[in-house]
């Protein structure tokens, strides 16, 4: 693309031709360095703590990449080898989108594998640039060449540019929720024990017991710690879902509905926290952004450590941005190489997604609970309920015993990781005991699941075919001091009893004593359970030392089985009641403004039900049914329950049986 344009041309037009071909320079980096890689920071950028840092790099190489083309541009006038090299230039750009294009076939059309996967297949593109650099070459001098290139340079440059920086400007970075620590709600006037609820992710109860020493016991003395526990679930969510919401999921509403419901409803231990006039403050992840609906003020562990995490999250970017745009070849011989040697397969196979590696979690995690540690002394002493969700010993294996890491360093064991756990367990219960504020509080510690660890011959083993229910369970109860050892208690226990533990403990907390352990049913509040159906409220009442006491039923729009109220009303303190009468749904209501459920039943009873309530018989339509047997009613608008006034037609479909 050398000037074309004759020195006899208007100086406005000469300018306006370098203008043309500055521009013109634009497609070949964009397409090379911008586009590669804010998509893949786009879709990894809550990964990244929202670190547009990390694109730096790829900023510099398309500046630098101009820079050469400008130059080349420069001496094209004058050199023919520069003027070939120019032309090699501009056709690199589109000649890598095709070559994007051709990677994103693979599996899908024959023979493209072969193009892309292949060291023979790779040279064919080198040569393509080649053949087409002869033949089209030329072709590049004409200034309305030039102008194309030009404007698909500055539609490429607004369009990648524009949706970057939109991404950048309004993301944000997550750091709290409504309020600052200077404006927490203020603690209730009764002295509320503080609460604190330190969630350690796949932290199963074999690998505790393969790390805890006899200093380690004496260093939790005043914990009682439960071998037998179980987790409901072994996945994280619907595991915390069942914990925050005291009950197991009993299948009779969709997943989300469930987790939903955990920690978006009266059932969450957070609500009642509130309404007992408790502060709450969280230390947790990213994940946790749709689930803070209670919560005062919530921490996120990448906004607590952002600078430190900086140089894990560039690495991790470059990873994954040379794992994404690396053909198959050249990409196997640097898995050899110090770039790639210790990922694992799960590793690559987030790296072929084009996701970012996780290995900056338990890292994230581990500097966003020192932080919590370091902001400890100027929060309130009393009345407060901190939650901490750390993401260890969870997999990515990266922390040592002493919870120290390396950037780029091999895999530490999993005991090594387990141990940093203990450790930052007794580092904190060290902080509340130099704050005294240890022997006021209710301190629990446990994990959300296990792993695929199992102890066999006393060795552990890992790759087993699921995750182990098995996962730890530590309590502080209020009034109890570090005096001794760690107690062990082989009672068998649920992290569903964690609202209940905690209930138990707010509810003894400033009467005298002595109280039973806040793990035994003490019936200080009624559940909630409200929205259950009959049988797992049940089970609830049953879990936390109630009975279920008379049972009413009362027509509503809800399920038949549906509890619709109950007495005590939900959180009233128990006072020693045992048993809860509840209100249940025996369905949508029938009378003379209800609309009855036909479907399934004769058409000879919606005749009698239509002559009774003086509506007319043309409501009746008989339409065909493959199934139904002549005279069944197969449908009916309005639905059951809803009013049958006259206010809306009513439709009555019965099957003529006619197919």
């Amino acid at each position: 693309m050398t000037e074309s344009v004759s020195s006899d041309s208007k100086p406005a037009e000469r300018f306006a031709h370098r203008v043309y071909a500055a521009l013109s320079l634009l497609p070949t980096p964009l397409l090379l360095f911008v586009s590669t890689s804010s998509d893949i920071y786009l879709r990894n950028q809550a990964l990244l703590q929202y670190q547009h840092q990390v694109l730096a790099p790829f900023a510099k190489l398309f500046v630098l990449t101009l820079l050469v083309g400008a130059v080349v541009r420069a001496l094209s006038g004058i050199s023919r080898p520069a003027r070939v090299f120019l032309w090699a230039y501009y056709l690199t750009g589109p000649l890598f989108l095709v070559f994007a294009f051709f990677r994103g076939l693979q599996g899908i059309v024959p023979g493209v594998d072969t193009l892309y996967g292949t060291s023979a297949g790779l040279t064919f593109w080198p040569i393509l640039l080649l053949v087409a650099t002869a033949i089209l070459g030329p072709r590049l001098n004409r200034p309305s060449v030039v102008r194309a290139f030009a404007a698909f340079g500055i539609i490429l440059l607004v369009y990648e540019g524009g949706t970057l920086l939109h991404n950048i400007w309004s993301a944000g970075v997550p750091t709290s929720g409504s309020v600052s620590p200077a404006r927490l709600p203020a603690a209730n006037s009764r002295q509320l024990p503080n609460i604190y609820h330190i969630i350690f992710d796949a932290y199963q109860t074999d690998l505790l017991e393969h790390t805890l020493t006899d200093e380690a016991k004496k260093a939790l003395g005043g914990f009682t710690y439960f071998p037998n526990n179980k987790a409901e679930w072994s996945q994280t969510f619907m595991s915390l879902s069942a914990i925050f919401a005291g009950r197991r999921y009993a299948y009779d509403r969709t997943i989300n509905s469930f987790m939903s419901r955990a920690f978006d409803s009266e059932v969450c231990i957070l609500y009642w926290l509130k309404s007992q006039q408790y502060q709450t403050l969280a230390y947790v992840t990213n994940n946790w952004d749709s689930r803070v609906r209670y919560l005062d003020r919530v921490i996120y562990h990448g906004a607590a450590a952002r600078d430190e995490l900086l140089p894990l999250n560039e690495e991790s970017f470059w990873n994954v941005w040379l794992y994404s745009n690396t053909p198959p070849p050249l990409r196997n011989a640097a898995m050899r190489s110090k770039w790639f040697g210790h990922l694992t397969e799960e590793d690559l196979e987030k790296l072929q997604e084009g996701r970012l590696l996780p290995a900056t979690a338990p890292v994230t995690s581990y500097l966003g609970f020192k932080s919590l540690m370091a902001t400890e002394k100027a929060l309130s002493p009393s009345g407060r309920y901190t939650v901490a969700h750390v993401i260890i010993p969870h997999y990515p294996l990266r922390l040592r015993a002493d919870c120290s890491y390396n950037l780029g360093s091999s895999k530490t064991h999993i005991l090594e990781q387990s141990q940093c756990a203990l450790k930052l367990i007794q580092d904190f219960v060290r902080l509340l005991k130099d704050l005294g504020r240890f022997d006021d509080s209710l301190i629990i510690i446990h994990g959300d699941h296990g792993d695929t660890y199992r102890t066999k011959n006393g060795e552990l083993t890992e790759n087993a075919r699921s995750r182990s229910l098995d996962t730890v369970l530590l309590v502080k109860p209020v009034g109890k001091t570090g005096e001794g050892e760690l107690e062990v208690l082989e009672t068998r226990t649920s992290l569903v009893d964690v609202p209940m533990i905690i209930m138990n403990s707010v509810a003894n907390a400033g009467t005298p004593g002595p109280h039973l352990p806040p793990w035994t049913p003490q019936r200080s509040f009624a559940p909630f359970v409200k929205g259950e159906q009959i049988e797992s409220a049940e089970m609830i009442l049953n879990r936390q030392g109630f009975v279920l006491g008379e049972v009413t039923n009362a027509p509503s729009e809800l399920a038949s089985g549906t509890v619709l109220s109950q007495d005590p009303p939900p959180y009233q303190a128990g006072g020693g009641t045992e048993g809860v009468s509840l209100v249940v749904s025996s369905g949508p209501p029938e009378g003379p403004d209800v609309m009855p459920d036909f479907v399934g039943r004769d058409v000879s009873e919606v005749a009698e039900w239509l002559a009774r309530n003086k509506l007319p018989a043309s409501s009746i339509r008989h339409v065909p049914h493959a199934v139904a047997p002549m005279g069944m009613v197969v449908a009916q608008t309005p639905p059951p329950g809803h009013q049958a006034d006259g206010s809306k037609e009513i439709s009555i479909y019965v099957s003529n049986n006619n197919p």
